[in-house]
């Protein structure tokens, strides 16, 4: 793990109890933020990062993606279909599986006020094609709760693409990425989708918003970005796996990737330097 104080620029070494894989993190403020890994890994900070605590999750299964509401409520998702729920800010997690995701990984995930949340993941679309009554626009893998993650039901999607994650701004409006460039935007809680252009044949695996469109990435270095239209391809300079970014509000983001990359952006994503 590794820490910033001046935006990206230069960086330091944090020490985390722990030598598996970290995979997801989420800050509900400057200070208090979650991660989580393999083998049901989840840390805590209380002081922005410096030092982190371990929670108890009673199982095994990875980790990939972790949202909290506030300081009480959130949800951890990973392998297998697992979703984990708390509301005491992690001091103890409530295990369920997602039984159409239980031999898929659930890879992102956003909580929302009024106990609505959304969830998508790689749906195991060759299980599904053994059963000779399933409908190919019913191998979806975006979900939505109405009560704070206890229970989910599967919203109908115009692809059958796996999806990778999702980025929605509020609890209504929102985009989500996945395989061979895929990007769709629903306006209404997915209901109903857009597809969106991105200039890219490869596999976006992560995506955020940025001022009035987004930000994507994937494998073999593909990068795009979108002012709310069509996504156009931006160099980054590398040609492998890029893992993650996020954004400041001011648009200023930090780009992650395979082999210790780390860049920065100060103009939404639009080009990026070493830092």
């Amino acid at each position: 793990m590794f820490r910033s104080e001046d935006a990206g620029n230069t960086w330091s070494v944090v020490t985390i109890a722990t030598q598996e894989p970290l995979f997801g993190i989420d800050f509900v403020n400057g200070r208090t933020g979650w991660i989580v890994g393999r083998k049901g890994l989840v840390f805590r900070t209380d002081d922005a990062g410096k030092t982190w605590i371990k929670q108890n999750t009673d199982m095994e299964d990875h980790l990939f993606a972790v949202s909290f509401l506030d300081e009480r409520q959130g949800l951890a998702v990973g392998n297998f279909g697992v979703v984990l729920r708390t509301e005491d800010g992690g001091a103890t997690w409530k295990s369920s599986v997602l039984e159409a995701m239980s031999s898929a990984s659930i890879y992102g995930v956003q909580m929302f006020d009024g106990g609505v949340a959304y969830l998508v993941g790689e749906y195991p679309t060759w299980e599904a094609e053994l059963e000779e009554d399933v409908a190919a626009t019913t191998l979806s893998s975006f979900f939505r709760s109405a009560d704070g993650g206890v229970t989910w039901e599967r919203a109908a999607m115009p692809d059958t693409s796996h999806l990778f994650d999702l980025a929605f701004e509020d609890a209504n409006a929102g985009y989500v990425a996945g395989t061979k460039g895929l990007v769709l935007r629903t306006d209404d809680g997915g209901a109903t989708w857009t597809r969106v252009a991105a200039d890219t044949p490869f596999h976006l695996v992560k995506i955020r918003q940025v001022g009035d469109g987004f930000a994507a990435v994937g494998n073999a270095g593909a990068a795009v970005v979108s002012d709310g239209g069509s996504a156009t391809s931006v160099a980054t300079g590398a040609y492998f796996w890029l893992s993650s970014l996020d954004f400041s509000s001011k648009g200023r983001g930090v780009l992650v990737g395979h082999h210790g990359l780390i860049t920065i952006s100060e103009d939404g994503g639009r080009s990026w330097r070493k830092p």
